[in-house]
């Protein structure tokens, strides 16, 4: 099973801006079971990866 990363990726992923909420975060990471997501600005360029540990962490 030895597949490319286009083969496995969705189209259209998930993201967040620097001034989304932590709750969307959240909400996000367990509606649909994801461990991270991809932080844009403006121009949809990735500035950061959120990863479920940092909200655990920072936000308890």
């Amino acid at each position: 099973m030895n597949k490319s990363l286009k083969d496995i990726m969705i189209s259209d992923p998930y993201s967040l801006t620097q001034d989304s909420m932590s709750v969307e975060a959240t909400r996000l990471l367990v509606e649909h079971r994801i461990n991270c997501i991809p932080v844009v600005d403006k121009t949809n360029t990735i500035v950061d990866i959120l990863i479920s540990y940092d909200i655990l962490e920072r936000t308890t």
